[in-house]
């Protein structure tokens, strides 16, 4: 499950059928739309300074899943674009809440049980068909498909060997394994033993382990006396189970056949009939199944995407603005001057990948970490001039200062003995917090969610394209939810706008004729357009996400308007992106519509 909440928090952003791509900014903002949320509380869900904190991650999946009552009434006084993405990110927990309701709801049943996590499995697979590793990275992906098939498998072997077996899903994985671990660590007052120490400790463990299984009134647990609403659960004792769990009430062939269906019943109500999968005829395919949907085990080997779910994650949230080691897409040159800045939407940049924040200087504020002496280290025959560093008049060993700049904030614990032993580290106590969304205001700001416009080739012809801003890229920071827009204007400032391409239906002004020469009212059907190549039939960012120049891109003032009624056929026509021109006398009203169209 904390690869769940990892995904969520990574700025690299996740794909969906629709063409839309979500990323942390867009979780946020869906988070800061709860009631008796506040914007400290929803970014500390996102903070990832501690990747493994399970409650933690329960919790953001829990709190998104609160959306769907809220999101009708906030879209009464929000942008398309916002109620759309809201809905988008939804859309997401629904499909992790699949996989985690059946191990926090104590009433369910095993049935119920597992056809929520066959679901799961299924739409992950109609996911990673379309998407591969835009959606889910392929570690995860393997994971939770292992996840299920085990609890399947193990259900089906318990039938056979007694139907009344009760079987709690909630003591699969690693419950036995860290509740282990926690004798380990608490059999005395050393938390920390070497190679010796472990295997004694291990040995003990296992020994009070073994009583408590052969007398289990010895160790009866906690057991709480309502799970009703609770947040965060994590552990739950079987006492605390309501629901059924024999074995023999699971008819895993019809939970099988309903699970597939509400899978494809669920895309279809979210993306349309052209979002359903034919999972009779994939799996009909040779070697194809949930673990290899296309052909191949998925996570066995390494993929650049992987980083996503399995990488080191930086204590700041990325989408304060985190650093990378590239500066490509600037459009300018070393000199600060506009080098060539065409701009084809066939070529797609590679995906931003989670770099390392360096809002404040490396090895600045030494006096935080390192001792403070100025120990004459002659006194010592152990150690020469050449091990130590002066810095304003203090001495500081060198191997120390490397340890301090190879090291982040959370692994640096306080110099406060008290605060030290409870394992208080300088990012807990700074807060890791850098967003900067608070930082900027004023009303000369264009920020994630914006609609701007922008000339695009596609096949060799040049057109006005109408774009929504996802975030901006400034130098080796990404994820930037806003800039100045004299700043954006700047070639000099070396801004990159992140963009989606809005789909478009033109629709004639009431009144007026067909003709492409009269103004033309523009209508967003609350999709975005693709583009590039698939070379292996997935659609990934690299055909979603558009990235241009600062200097490029136009703001635009859309006016909010009821979508119409119904489209006159004479006027609608379907034609390529490459053929698609909107005029400067056009008016961009986002509203939803009937039928797709672009027209010329």
């Amino acid at each position: 499950m904390a690869g769940f909440a990892t995904l969520l928090r990574n700025p690299s952003g996740i794909s969906l059928p629709d063409h839309t791509v979500i990323y942390s900014t867009d979780i946020l903002a869906a988070l800061k739309v709860l009631p008796r949320m506040s914007e400290s509380e929803a970014r500390e869900l996102l903070n990832p300074a501690d990747k493994q904190n399970v409650p933690k991650a329960v919790c953001l999946v829990q709190k998104l899943l609160e959306l769907r009552p809220i999101i009708d009434q906030s879209s009464l006084y929000d942008t398309p674009n916002a109620t759309h993405r809201r809905r988008m990110v939804l859309f997401t927990a629904e499909v992790m809440g699949y996989f985690v309701r059946p191990f926090i709801m104590p009433t369910w049943d095993l049935s119920t049980q597992i056809r929520s996590l066959i679901t799961f499995a299924h739409l992950i697979t109609a996911l990673w068909v379309k998407h591969g590793h835009a959606f889910f990275t392929g570690a995860l992906y393997y994971d939770s498909q292992s996840i299920v098939k085990n609890l399947v498998i193990t259900i089906l072997r318990l039938q056979a060997i007694d139907p009344t077996l009760t079987f709690y899903i909630i003591l699969e994985g690693t419950d036995r394994l860290e509740l282990l671990f926690s004798d380990v660590r608490t059999q005395d007052h050393s938390r920390n033993f070497d190679l010796l120490q472990l295997s004694e400790k291990l040995a003990v463990s296992a020994l009070i382990s073994t009583i408590f299984e052969r007398n289990p009134d010895l160790d009866r647990g906690h057991r709480r006396l309502s799970l009703k609403d609770a947040m965060g659960v994590d552990h739950i004792n079987p006492k605390s189970w309501l629901g059924d769990v024999r074995v023999g009430q699971v008819d895993i062939d019809a939970e099988w056949s309903q699970a597939r269906t509400d899978a494809n019943k669920f895309l279809v109500d979210t993306f349309g009939d052209g979002a359903a999968v034919d999972f009779s005829s994939l799996f009909s395919l040779e070697e194809h199944d949930l673990m290899r949907p296309t052909g191949e085990y998925i996570g066995v080997r390494p993929h650049p995407d992987d980083i996503r779910t399995e990488a080191h994650e930086d204590p700041t949230p990325a989408t304060a603005g985190s650093d990378t080691d590239s500066d490509s897409d600037s459009g300018s040159d070393a000199n600060g001057e506009p080098g060539d800045v065409s701009v084809d939407i066939h070529q797609a940049d590679e995906d931003g990948e989670p770099g390392v924040c360096l809002e404040e200087p490396l090895g600045a504020d030494l006096d935080e970490f390192l001792p403070s002496t100025t120990d004459d280290s002659d006194s010592d025959p152990g150690y020469t001039n050449d091990d130590f560093l002066v810095v304003d008049g203090k001495r500081f060993w060198i191997g120390s200062i490397v340890t301090a700049w190879c090291s982040d904030n959370r692994t640096k614990k306080v110099s406060v003995r008290t605060l030290r032993s409870a394992g208080v580290t300088l990012e807990d106590l700074r807060g890791g917090d850098r967003w900067n969304t608070p930082e900027l205001h004023g009303e000369d700001l264009v920020k994630s969610g914006d609609i701007v416009g922008s000339l695009v080739r596609a096949d060799g012809d040049v057109g006005f394209a109408v774009l929504e801003v996802t975030g901006f890229e400034h130098g080796r920071r990404k994820g930037l939810p806003a800039v100045n827009l004299s700043d954006l204007e700047n070639p000099s400032s070396r801004i990159t706008v992140v963009t989606q391409v809005l789909d478009l239906a033109a629709l004639p002004t009431p009144g007026q004729t067909s003709d492409t020469s009269h103004p033309r009212t523009w209508y967003w059907n609350q999709a975005y357009l693709s583009f590039g190549d698939l070379p292996h039939g997935q659609l990934t960012k690299k055909n979603l996400v558009l990235r241009l120049p600062g200097f490029l891109v136009h703001p635009l003032a859309p006016t909010l308007a009821p979508p119409p009624m119904s489209v006159d056929p004479d006027v609608a026509s379907d034609v390529d992106m490459s053929e698609s021109r909107v005029t400067n006398n056009t008016v961009c009203q986002p509203q939803l519509i009937t039928k797709k169209i672009i027209t010329n």
